[in-house]
């Protein structure tokens, strides 16, 4: 989010949504089963969003730890997709 007066992943969604953007919320988890039933809880209802939606990512919320980890050459080393 270079640029934007954002430090965290999540305030740069929120910009990008007070900037007419379609985004969905950050839920924050601390384990892999909370992990597991947000994944599933988006499975459930992703017909239901006004805008086409195939998975998730799980990101760090840090831009600054984003920056420290880098990315390799095809893709940021500080978060992964998920799809059904």
């Amino acid at each position: 989010a270079s640029g934007l007066p954002t430090t965290t992943h999540t305030q740069t969604l929120q910009w990008l949504g007070l900037a007419g953007f379609a985004t969905l919320p950050c839920v924050p988890f601390s384990s892999s089963i909370d992990l597991f039933e947000i994944f599933e809880a988006f499975k459930a209802s992703r017909h239901l969003l006004a805008f086409h939606c195939d998975g998730l990512v799980v990101s760090l919320n840090s831009i600054a730890r984003q920056r420290q980890l880098g990315a390799c050459s095809r893709a940021p080393r500080w978060a992964i997709s998920i799809k059904p």
